[in-house]
Parts: structure tokens; C-alpha cells; sequence
């Protein structure tokens, strides 16, 4: 493990932590932080660690401004079979290392990208919706993963000299990851445990964060675009390999111009010229035909040389929004199934119109694009359905991110009375939430997940949360019951927004209001047991989930009663004991005979919640339940009588105090005879 550190401050403890806590022993894995010259308390910090952690090494060094040397100083002081480069502002999962090398181990990887997480930042998602054994470069979206942060064979490292540029540099790590895609035998992906969190600083002095100097930095992009044709012919493997760094390095650059008061002036001026430059350069004219639309028309204003048109484009895109409502929701068996609807929309609700030229050509709504394009822009059917949206689950406080099963068809709609004849792309299908396997083939986490849907269209990337429409509003299960130690989740709307999100371990929502939010019964009473059917889907496997309940009588808990929610055939029993155990002492009468109310609380700090009423006889069986919302509305009293001794009782009690007297002298071993 390889952490250059320059200044990090308070961020770097963060890093600490998950680097001495991973599920591996100390003695197979060593971290190495490489102090670049830091003029904060970090140096003494990071010491005083060295000296607790028999496997922590510090080196420090003058600084040299960029993480390039401290990161060549890891790589020729580590001694493992693998290194692993990790920022110091950054975190690994608990078993991130441990995961990562059996993998590479069993796939014989020279490389190994695990799934990253970011934190306020972009990260690659598509890379990360399997487990890939042997990823290339042709079959797999290697090249939207430049940065650093992987698992490395040192021994590859070593035998192609593979070392990071020095110096205060840009994209150091796009000319060794690029090398090492080339260069590597196999390459694996790591995609079903969260293995590295890639943070923005609350400060955003993130490095990559701040303004690059255009001349130096496409400089360096040059030099990228060297190593990726030095690797390759020309033709469609080439241009594939391609289309990273014109879109992201190029394009990209001037998709976003930086706010007003945050560069100098002309600053982004003179970042579209320097894009201009390479573009002509190193790229034919026809080479944006093979993307997007969008990319196509930025390609074209750059060629054209009319940055006065940059701005208005992206206050255009920016007006666009993608609208995910959803129609339905239901459980299939061992999930939740939903129905949903996606489209792209302005803001102001109006779909983004694609108008009939013929030949299946289609003009885009005028309201996108700039009016003065020296070309007209148009769209064929195949890039207008070739939409595929991926719906996910993201957890609200961790950001932690998963894919969810789907099937989703794009399709043209007329709109109806449109002058132009224009239609409409729409994505209708369905999305599958298992929340038994939704996290890689595990649970979800305890967490409140949202559900989003992200999808591009033309060329825009949209994201959209799952709602629904107000006028027909679906009505949504109550909660189901998943794993063999039983957790609750529960589907609901967000409050004003009506957004679907799923609360997994009754972080705010809880299993009773589910519970009592809903019908419940009838019941049936047998000498044994009371049951009601309620409203609770149970995943396969599940186990029983239990419930405590208490029987009431005016302001005292006078006994208990456990219960449970389990599986029955295809719906949910919530099944009771029908002896209630007493609260107080054995004398204490718990039954009048008479009518209780049978409560419960989801917390123990919460007011019990009433679910009904039950009579019990003076056996102490329940004979009768009731569990209807109109006995929830108060405490019914205590029966008359309740508490009091009776003669019967006392002789009772002396009978049963007689009885286990006699019970306990048969079980005492009989006394030694002398010898």
C-alpha cells in the first residue's frame, strides 16, 4: 500500500484508519507513506503511527510537487507481491485488500480495478456491473478509468520499468495506467465490494480540482495520445481507444466553463483554443461522426471556431432533466418489481422533441441547440432507441452505490396536436429490487437507499430519482422481511417530493407502523396460538421476525406475549403465544378473566403502539382477538377484580410450591452409604 502525503491535514486520518483496520493480519500487507515534503503536523503524525504499527513505514522527502516521485519511491521500497497506490485524502473498504488479492490471485491479474465510490466527485460506473476475470481494453470501459487507485503485480511494474512521470505534472497517472493497459497479460475487475472511496474536499483542494495552466496540460495530453498510437494501428481499434481523451480531455474541458470569479479572465478562452489545437492536430474532421450528438456539435463548434456558442449550448443542456416516474410496485417472489416510465424533459415539463425528417432522420427540438450551427444536426432511429437506462440504488449518507437488475425499452411517441409532427422518446420497462442481494449478491447495508435512474440521450447524461405522478399514485407494499437474522425494509415516498427510497433497518420508518398502517387479520385463536394475516412480503430464507408484545390494561403493563411475523404459503402470519407471561409476581393475578389491549413498541424508548384487543379466560388463554382499527383508538381499563388473591389462588400456589419441592427432592442424588 503506496501513499504519497503532501499537507493533507485533518483529511489524512480518514486514510489511517482504513489502512490499519482491513480484515488482513498485519504481517500480510505493509503501508509505505511517502512524506513529499509536508510543512503541516502531518510528518509527526504519520511517526508516531510508524512507531505503534509494525507494518507502517514512513519515508520523507524534500517536496517535488506532484505525487509522480512519491509514488516511484513506494513502489521500489515495497517488498509484496502487489502495491496498491491510495491518496491520502481517500479510504479503502474494511476488506478491501483482502478481496482484491484473492481475486488477482485466482485470475492471475497483472492489474486489478476495484469498485470505487465517489464522494462529491465523478467515478466510473458502467466498468463496475460485474465481475470481470480478463477485461481488455475492446471489451470492457477500461479507459474511463485513468486514475491510480488499483492493485498493481509488482513484479509486472518491474519488468516493463513502469514507473509514474515526475515532476509537477498532469496526468501522471494516465501515462503509466495507459502503458499498463497495453502492457498487461490480464486485467481484472473487482465489482461486488465497494473497495475505494475517491473523495472531493470539502476545501476542493483536491489537486484535480484546481485550474490547469491550457498550454501545459494538453501538452501532456499530447503525450498520451502518443502512447495510445504507439500501442496501436490506425483503424476502429485505435479510434475506440481514442475517444477517452477526446471526449474527456478535449470536449470535456470546455462542456463546463468554471465559474464567474473562479479563473482569470480569458481563462476559458484560452482553454478552448488549446482544445482547438489538438483537435486539429491530432484528429481527423470526421472522427466525432462515430459519437453522440452532442459530442458532434461540440466537436463542430470547436473545429469552427465559435466559442461565442459554448456557453449557450450548455445553459441549454443544462435545462434538461431526465423525469423517472414510476407506475407500480409489487413483489415477485424474492423482491420487489417496479414499473417505471423515463423521458427526457426541460424544466418546464415539456418533453425534448425530436421532429420527422425522412429516411428515419430526425431533427432535434430547436430549443436545445444553438441556432447559428454551420451544419444542421440530426439524429437517426438507432441513436434515438439505443437509449439503456441503469436504474440504482444509492445510499443517502455513504454514497455507497449499487446496480439494479432491469429491462428497459426506448421508444418514439407521438405527441399529440404538435404542429411539427414531433415525437417523444420514451423508456418503459420494468427494474428488479432485491434487497436480499441487491449490494453484489449481498444485503443492502442499514441505510436509507434512494432510487435513481441515470440514461443518456443524444449525448446528455441525465439522472433522474423514481417518483411518482401525484394523480396516480400507486400504492406501495408495506415492508418485507429479508435474511436469516432478519432485517426489515421498508419502501416509501420521500415527504413533498414523493420519491422512492427504501429504509433498510428501520432507520426512520419502523416495521409496526408498516404493520399497523395496514388491515390486519382475521384472526383465528387456537388453544395454542392467535394468528392474523398482515400486509408483509418475507424474502425466501427469511427468518421469523420477532415482535414483543404487551398486554395493557389502563396505564400498566400487566403481562407480555412474544409473537412473530413468519412466512405463510405466499402471504404473512403475524402468529402469537396465547399464555401471556405476567409482569409482576407470581401471586399477582395477571387475568380477571376479562378484555386487554395488546400493545407494542418499535424502540424502547417509543410509546407503545395499541394493535388490538384480546380476552383472555381465567386459565390465562387468549379466546379472542381483535384486531381492528377501531380497537387501536385507546387502552381499554383494567378488568374488575384484576390483581386480587382469592382462597382458589392461594391453594393453587401452595399445590404448585408442594409439587416442585417434591420435584426438586427426586432429583437430588441419594446419600453415600459408609463402607
Amino acid at each position: 500500500m503506496i501513499v504519497p502525503v503532501h499537507n493533507p491535514g485533518k483529511f489524512i486520518e480518514a486514510c489511517i484508519d482504513s489502512l490499519l483496520g482491513q480484515s488482513l493480519a498485519r504481517n500480510q500487507y505493509e503501508v509505505i507513506f511517502v512524506d513529499d515534503g509536508s510543512t503541516d503536523e502531518t510528518p509527526a503524525r504519520l511517526d508516531d503511527v510508524a512507531s505503534r504499527e509494525s507494518n507502517v513505514t514512513v519515508i520523507h522527502e524534500p517536496a517535488s510537487g506532484w505525487p509522480g516521485r512519491p509514488r516511484n519511491i513506494g513502489i521500489d521500497r515495497a517488498v509484496g507481491a502487489y502495491v496498491f497506490f491510495c491518496d491520502h485524502d481517500d479510504w479503502l473498504g474494511p476488506e478491501a485488500l483482502e478481496r482484491m488479492v484473492a481475486y488477482a490471485d485466482t485470475c492471475g491479474a497483472d492489474i486489478l480495478i476495484g469498485k470505487t465510490i465517489g464522494h462529491r466527485r465523478g467515478v466510473p460506473r458502467d466498468l463496475f456491473r460485474a465481475n470481470e476475470p480478463n477485461a481488455t481494453l475492446w471489451t470492457k470501459p477500461l479507459m474511463t478509468s485513468l486514475s491510480p487507485h488499483k492493485l498493481f503485480r509488482r513484479g509486472f511494474l518491474d519488468e516493463h520499468g513502469l514507473r509514474f512521470p515526475e515532476g509537477k505534472r498532469r496526468l501522471e497517472d494516465h501515462v503509466l495506467v495507459v502503458q499498463a493497459y497495453f502492457l498487461a497479460t490480464r486485467i481484472a475487475v473487482l465489482s461486488d465490494y465497494v473497495c475505494y472511496h475517491h473523495i472531493r474536499r470539502d476545501d476542493d483542494l483536491n489537486a484535480a480540482y484546481t485550474p490547469i495552466d491550457p498550454q501545459s496540460y494538453f501538452g501532456y495530453v499530447r503525450e498520451v495520445l502518443d502512447i495510445i498510437e504507439a500501442h496501436t494501428e490506425p483503424g476502429p481499434q485505435r479510434d475506440h481507444i481514442l475517444e477517452r481523451p477526446f471526449r474527456q480531455e478535449l470536449l470535456g474541458r470546455i462542456a463546463r466553463p468554471r465559474p464567474v470569479g473562479t479563473a482569470p479572465e480569458g481563462y476559458d478562452e484560452a482553454v478552448f483554443n488549446e482544445v482547438r489545437a489538438v483537435m486539429l492536430e491530432r484528429f481527423p474532421p470526421d472522427f466525432a461522426d462515430r459519437l453522440p450528438l452532442i459530442a458532434r456539435v461540440r466537436a463542430a463548434i470547436v473545429r469552427d471556431d465559435r466559442y461565442d456558442l459554448l456557453a449557450g449550448l450548455s445553459a441549454r443542456i443544462g435545462d434538461l432533466h431526465g423525469r423517472v416516474t414510476m407506475t407500480s410496485l409489487h413483489w415477485a417472489g424474492s423482491g420487489w418489481e417496479a414499473r417505471i416510465e423515463v423521458e427526457p424533459e426541460f424544466s418546464d415539463g415539456t418533453p425534448l422533441r425530436f421532429i420527422p425528417r425522412g429516411d428515419d432522420r430526425w431533427s432535434v427540438d430547436p430549443r436545445l441547440l444553438p441556432a447559428d450551427l454551420q451544419f444542421a444536426p440530426d439524429v437517426g432511429a438507432v441513436e434515438l432507441l439505443g437509449i439503456r437506462p441503469s436504474v440504482v440504488v444509492v445510499e443517502r449518507s455513504s454514497d455507497e452505490e449499487w446496480f439494479a437488475p432491469s429491462q428497459l425499452v426506448a421508444e418514439l411517441h407521438a405527441i399529440p396536436d404538435d404542429p411539427d409532427s414531433a415525437h417523444r422518446v420514451v423508456v418503459t420497462g420494468t427494474a428488479e429490487f432485491d434487497p436480499a442481494t441487491l449490494a453484489g449478491g449481498r444485503p443492502l447495508a442499514n441505510g436509507i437507499w434512494d432510487v435513481a435512474v441515470r440514461f443518456s440521450c443524444i449525448g446528455v447524461d441525465l439522472r433522474g430519482r423514481v417518483g411518482v405522478d401525484p394523480a396516480t399514485r400507486p400504492a406501495l407494499p408495506s415492508a418485507a422481511v429479508i435474511g436469516p437474522r432478519p432485517v426489515t425494509v421498508i419502501p416509501y415516498l420521500t415527504e413533498g417530493q414523493e420519491k422512492l427510497s427504501l429504509d433498510v433497518g428501520q432507520r426512520v420508518h419502523t416495521l409496526l407502523a408498516a404493520l399497523l398502517a395496514r388491515p390486519i387479520g382475521p384472526v383465528s385463536v387456537t388453544r395454542e396460538h392467535f394468528s392474523a394475516q398482515v400486509d408483509v412480503d418475507i424474502a425466501p430464507g427469511a427468518s421469523p421476525r420477532s415482535l414483543r408484545l404487551q398486554l395493557l390494561g389502563g396505564d400498566e403493563v400487566v403481562g407480555h406475549c412474544e409473537a412473530a411475523i413468519v412466512a405463510a404459503g405466499d402471504t404473512a402470519t403475524l402468529r402469537g403465544g396465547t399464555v401471556p407471561k405476567p409482569a409482576g409476581g407470581a401471586m399477582r393475578r395477571l387475568h380477571g378473566p376479562g378484555r386487554y389491549t395488546l400493545g407494542a413498541q418499535s424502540r424502547a424508548k417509543d410509546e407503545p403502539s395499541l394493535v388490538g384487543t384480546v380476552d383472555v379466560n381465567r386459565f390465562g388463554r387468549i379466546i379472542e382477538a381483535d384486531f381492528s382499527p377501531d380497537r387501536r383508538e385507546s387502552v381499554v381499563p383494567l378488568p374488575e377484580g384484576f390483581g386480587e388473591v382469592t382462597p382458589v389462588d392461594r391453594a393453587v400456589e401452595r399445590a404448585r410450591h408442594v409439587a416442585g419441592r417434591a420435584v426438586r427432592g427426586a432429583r437430588r442424588p441419594a446419600p453415600r452409604q459408609p463402607k
